[in-house]
């Protein structure tokens, strides 16, 4: 419900193709659905994207490095306002946005073009860790050149 609020005080409807979330199980994904905002670039699950590379195989990890690299040249090419991250990886952790240090290239990104905008933090139910959200919100600043800076 926090989501859904926090994306309609940014414009709601008009966020359809202008949002991005980097999450699995702990709601970012069905937001966007329940509000019908199309997500840009359209991925819908991090846990690959984030997943540590002694976890993976040499294969998969050939299939991480190919999809790191298209969706940055999405978010690059065609920038949503809004990129939400949830604070876990699913479905082992990292915890509390620790999954960002997975990934220095989208964590570059996120430096250079966007800023933190809010972050929530709600308290863990039973049997669950602790849950919430950041918002980043593209900087207007933002050039291609500091864009490009996060592809390496």
């Amino acid at each position: 419900a926090a989501l859904a609020r926090d994306l309609n005080a940014l414009g709601g409807p008009a966020l359809t193709n202008r949002v991005q979330c980097l999450d699995t199980v702990d709601g970012c994904v069905e937001t966007p659905y329940d509000l019908r905002l199309v997500e840009s670039p359209g991925f819908v699950y991090d846990e690959f994207l984030f997943a540590a590379p002694d976890t993976i195989t040499t294969r998969q990890a050939a299939v991480q490095s190919d999809l790191r690299r298209e969706l940055l040249a999405e978010l690059q090419s065609n920038p949503p306002q809004v990129i939400v991250v949830m604070p876990r990886l699913f479905p082992s952790g990292p915890y509390h946005y620790a999954k960002l240090g997975l990934w220095p290239a989208m964590t570059a990104l996120l430096d250079n073009c966007y800023r933190l905008d809010a972050e929530r933090n709600f308290p863990a139910g039973a049997g669950y860790h602790r849950a919430g959200y950041r918002l980043y919100l593209r900087q207007p600043a933002c050039s291609n050149a500091a864009s490009s800076a996060a592809k390496s």
